[in-house]
């Protein structure tokens, strides 16, 4: 509802502004608009104490002030308050009178100060009730609470206040609140899926109304986002898989304890440092830093890169952890003059190493190090091939392979070397589970599944993620034939042999068949479960294989072998394939099987 604002302020005042005028006196605004009459038009005193009188859509006005209905007193142009006019209000005299020249049409207030008999004139606007709506944040955090606030403008009388939220400007639900509370808290769900919240305050007063709205966005995903220093949109960031793509959700963030990260691992990288920007919600309205963040890369290469959002702080960071150069191996493997290109693979031990199948006979070669060719023109690192026949040339090297049969080539500290073939063949007549140890560094066989042991228990002994591609000397292996075959292993053939190779939790055996004790809590592993060894000398582990040694040997006689996240129980361990008894005592469960009884651990209870 519009009103007159400067009108009923002023009225609204009018006997604090009286004090210091006769009561009985009035002033009107007589001009040619009345007749030159002093009796109309009369002017209302305000609450600052100034009269007034108000005159809608004019743009010419010529008038004086008279005094009680008569012109006995009157005042005129030169009763003007010097300046004391809006802009754009042009005073002239016109025989003593005020004449006002506007260049359009407006409403304009006449005032008058009693006192110091002096006119003013302004400009007069109608206003509306205006309502106003903030929030304390922008962006925020699913589970997030937020504080509105709301205000108003223009309202006379006692102003209430409504607020209410929608998730998609349309629906809109009440947010509870006392009717006078100029402030409310609201939290976001921490299950929010809307990346916005709309927020809306209603005020009111007995006769007037308005709303104002405002929203936040809700952070549900933060993304990396760039590309090298070169700013190439025709290519892709080797880092970031995209060229400045807000939208690649492979490179989310994952949020957690106030940070968001992004990790990613072996990354080849060229000698160009990466330029990049953090985005909400696959989207540049809310992007940190404010310019560009620059990761140097001093030189080509894999690596581990680690970006961070610091949520409370707005921060990023980035971390770029050299690993390994990218080696390849190129040449005419088979001898039919056609060359490929073989990565090489990185092994913990510090080498990088490739398995190649090679036909007897002259093989040339070269190396490719971060994408430079090297051969033997006064460019190629280091050769070493062990004694092997290597033959040197102007250009490519070449490799006297004197067999058919897999060729290790390897790369460690600038020297290229080449194993010739060495292979181990381990006997399989079953799909179960076994242990395996090799002398030597070799290549994950075909075939074959290769675990770690990454936990003992009472019970149990659980297996980890089969990602193994390379075996190290003399470390211990849980492994698991995908046919029944027989496992050839190729193996580097050069080094010692590992003395007493032990691990975490199984004991390798590479030389002469081990018999292990009781005493010592052995646990050999037979037919898919470790057993224990009852009797001295009375089971024997292999060469090349291991055992379990556990710390209590009067734990239940098996353990059984666990994959990482099968969620298998414990009571299985205990059941095996004969028949077991269940029960209940004191409020435990027991098993019971060839009348022993066992804890759901597989712990011997009597």
């Amino acid at each position: 509802m519009k009103k007159i604002y400067s009108l009923l302020l002023l009225a609204g005042l009018f006997l604090l502004g009286a004090q210091n005028v006769m009561a009985q006196d009035t002033y009107s605004v007589p001009g040619p608009h009345n007749g030159w009459n002093p009796s109309s038009d009369h002017m209302t005193l305000g609450g600052d104490g100034y009269y007034f009188r108000i005159y809608e859509s004019v743009t010419t006005l010529t008038f004086k002030v008279a005094q009680n209905d008569a012109w006995t007193y009157s005042w005129g142009y030169d009763d003007v308050l010097t300046g004391s006019c809006d802009a754009g209000i042009t005073v002239t005299n016109s025989d003593g009178n005020v004449k006002l020249d506007l260049a359009s049409a407006a409403d304009i207030m006449i005032k008058f100060d009693a006192e110091e008999k002096k006119i003013w004139v302004v400009f007069y606007v109608t206003v509306d009730p205006t309502a106003h709506l903030s929030a304390n944040a922008e962006v925020v955090l699913p589970g997030t609470e937020i504080t509105l606030t709301g205000s108003s403008e223009h309202f006379t009388g006692v102003v209430s206040y409504a607020y209410s939220y929608s998730t998609d400007n349309s629906v809109w639900t009440s947010i509870a609140a006392a009717a006078s509370a100029t402030t409310v808290n609201f939290t976001i769900p921490a299950n929010a899926t809307a990346k916005k919240y709309f927020f809306k305050v209603v005020a009111s007063s007995s006769t007037q109304s308005d709303d104002a709205e405002t929203n936040v966005t809700v952070a549900l995903s933060a993304t990396v986002a760039g590309s090298d220093a070169d700013y190439n949109p025709d290519v892709a960031s080797p880092a970031f898989g995209t060229y400045w793509n807000m939208t690649d959700t492979n490179n989310d963030m994952v949020y957690s304890e106030d940070v968001f990260t992004l990790t990613k691992s072996k990354v080849y990288l060229p000698a160009k440092n990466l330029v990049f920007k953090v985005g909400i919600n696959h989207d540049w309205g809310f992007s940190y830093p404010g310019t560009d963040r620059v990761l140097e890369i001093p030189q080509a290469g894999y690596y581990d890169l680690t970006f961070t959002l610091t949520w409370s702080t707005k921060t990023i960071s980035a971390v770029a952890t050299y690993l390994y150069p990218k080696v390849e191996v190129a040449g005419d493997f088979n001898g039919d003059g056609d060359w490929t290109v073989e990565e090489m693979s990185y092994n913990p031990s510090g080498y990088l190493y490739k398995n190649i199948p090679l036909t007897a006979g002259n093989r040339e070669f070269k190396v490719i190090i971060n994408d430079v060719w090297y051969g033997n023109n006064g460019t190629m690192t280091r050769v070493d091939c062990e004694n092997k026949t290597f033959a040197s040339e102007a250009d490519n090297c070449h490799l006297l392979a004197d067999v058919d049969g897999y060729y290790t080539f390897y790369f460690q500290n600038d020297l290229v070397s080449v194993s010739y073939p060495t292979t181990f063949t381990r006997v399989v007549n079953s799909l179960n589970y076994q242990t395996l140890c090799v002398p030597f560094d070799a290549v994950k066989p075909e075939n074959v599944t290769i675990y770690d042991v990454t936990e003992v228990t009472a019970s149990s002994v659980t297996i980890g993620v089969p990602d193994i591609a390379y075996l190290v000397a003399g470390h211990s292996y849980i492994i698991k034939p995908q046919v029944v075959a027989d496992i050839v292993i190729n193996m580097k053939s050069e080094g010692d042999e590992v003395d007493a190779p032990v691990n975490t939790y199984l004991y390798g055996i590479l030389g002469a068949d081990y018999k292990p004790t009781a005493a010592l809590g052995a646990y050999v592993l037979s037919e898919g479960q470790f057993h224990l060894v009852a009797e001295d000398d009375a089971a024997t582990v292999k060469s090349t294989r291991a055992y379990l040694k556990a710390v209590n040997a009067s734990l239940a006689p098996a353990l059984r072998i666990v994959e990482a996240g099968s969620g298998a129980t414990d009571i299985q361990n205990v059941e095996g394939n004969e028949v077991a008894v269940k029960f209940i005592e004191n409020g435990k469960l027991f098993i019971r099987k060839n009348g022993v009884v066992y804890d759901v651990t597989g712990a011997v209870v009597k």
